[in-house]
């Protein structure tokens, strides 16, 4: 009404930045952001990522988390980054459902995620090239030691 953005609103744009970024940076170095043939790994990476990240970003500042399991803000997120991944995030959300890969543990890429995403969490803000990066141009995952 008068300009002013909600906790929930701000915590997705800046998660959207993050995202928004790393996306330009994989862009510049692969033809597309996901393998021909949308890379079922890929996107339940990607899927699990944005989740986790909403989620320690809405954590770290003392937020209710509950608006984080809601997809109106992941959709809010993803249309401001690429409205065309939308698609992609819907379709990761479905292969997780059935948790079936004949090449994959599904359920430890999602680990893998939430922890790459708890490590970038601490840097929303910092223009870093971070995990998704990381992961979708086969570089290594920056975690904590555990």
């Amino acid at each position: 009404m008068f300009g002013f953005k909600s906790k929930k609103v701000k915590t997705c744009d800046e998660v959207g930045k993050c995202i928004h970024s790393q996306i330009i940076k994989v862009s510049e170095e692969k033809e597309t952001v996901f393998t021909k043939d949308n890379n079922s790994k890929e996107l339940i990476f990607f899927h699990s990522y944005l989740s986790s990240l909403l989620w320690f970003a809405a954590y770290n500042k003392g937020m209710n988390v509950d608006f984080t399991f809601d997809n109106k803000y992941k959709k809010y997120i993803i249309d401001g980054v690429n409205p065309s991944l939308w698609p992609h995030f819907l379709k990761a959300e479905a292969l997780i459902s059935l948790e079936i890969s004949p090449t994959f543990d599904v359920k430890s890429l999602q680990k893998e995620a939430k922890n790459a995403a708890t490590y970038d969490s601490d840097l929303l803000n910092s223009g870093d090239d971070i995990n998704l990066y990381h992961f979708l141009t086969g570089k290594e995952l920056l975690t904590y030691n555990e």
